[in-house]
C-alpha cells in the first residue's frame, strides 16, 4: 500500500494528480545545471513535471545522496516522500542551482 511506484518507461503509476497540483514546466532556452542533496532521514522520489503537468520519475534519492544534471529556467521539479505526499517543489535560477532537501 501506498509508495510511489514506477513503471518501465519512467511514467508515474501511482499519485499522478497529487504530484503535479496543477503545476506545469515552462518552456526555457535558459540553461541551468542543478543538483538535489538529500540531507533528510529518509528515501525521497525527484521528478520533473513536464509541460502537459505530467510527473516523470527523475531519480531515487536515499539519505546523503545527490543528483546532479541540467535543466532549463522555468523547469517543475518535485520531491515526495515514498508515500507520494509532496516535500516540496523546485523550479532552479539560471546558472547553476545547488538544491539542498532538508526537513
Amino acid at each position: 500500500k501506498g509508495g510511489v511506484y514506477i513503471k518501465e518507461d519512467n511514467k508515474l503509476l501511482l499519485y499522478p494528480e497529487k504530484i503535479s497540483s496543477g503545476k506545469k514546466s515552462i518552456p526555457s532556452n535558459k540553461k541551468s545545471n542543478i543538483s538535489f542533496t538529500n540531507t533528510t532521514r529518509e528515501d525521497l522520489y525527484l521528478f520533473w513535471v513536464d509541460y502537459n503537468g505530467n510527473p516523470t520519475f527523475s531519480d531515487k534519492l536515499s539519505p546523503g545522496e545527490t543528483h546532479a544534471g541540467i535543466t532549463t529556467v522555468g523547469a517543475v521539479h518535485v520531491v515526495t516522500r515514498n508515500d507520494g505526499e509532496v516535500f516540496e517543489y523546485i523550479t532552479p535560477l539560471e546558472g547553476v542551482d545547488y538544491i539542498e532537501i532538508a526537513e
